[in-house]
């Protein structure tokens, strides 16, 4: 399967020593999302494992996309989804969401798995994005394929 085919959940969070770094909150980031989507719906879960999170879902030309939102430590998992469909929530977080300036990290599944860390979003736009993205998950996939995870 091409990497640009390739659905993983994507991970996007502050770096680990700035634990609040976008003071997210689950209501701005709800209303940031309704700006964006009116239909988007929002649901708060708390769970005795993970403590309280927010669940959205919301609506891009060709598919519905589910994200998971937690606070202290603020970051964002956008579920199973494409690196071109990363890219495009992730230029949207960062231009509506974090604040500006702060630092934006990501990382896939397989490799938060297999224990490799987060890494940093690039600043350009949606096409440096996505180019980062599919490069890394092309690593992951390669790496996997060889057995190395």
């Amino acid at each position: 399967m091409p990497a640009s085919e390739f659905e993983t959940v994507f991970g996007f969070a502050t770096p680990q020593r700035v634990p609040r770094g976008w003071d997210l909150s689950f209501d701005t980031f709800t209303e940031a999302l309704r700006a964006r989507d009116p239909e988007a719906f929002a649901r708060r879960r708390v769970s005795p494992l993970n403590g309280e999170s927010l669940l959205i879902g919301f609506s891009l030309p060709d598919t519905i996309l589910e994200v998971i939102v937690k606070v202290d430590p603020d970051g964002v998992v956008l579920m199973e989804s494409t690196a071109a469909q990363a890219a495009g929530f992730a230029v949207w977080l960062r231009d509506n969401v974090v604040p500006e300036g702060a630092e934006v990290e990501f990382n896939v599944r397989p490799a938060v798995e297999a224990g490799l860390p987060n890494r940093p979003l690039p600043t350009g736009d949606a096409s440096a994005v996505e180019e980062a993205l599919l490069a890394y998950v092309s690593d992951i996939l390669a790496a996997r394929a060889r057995g190395e995870m």
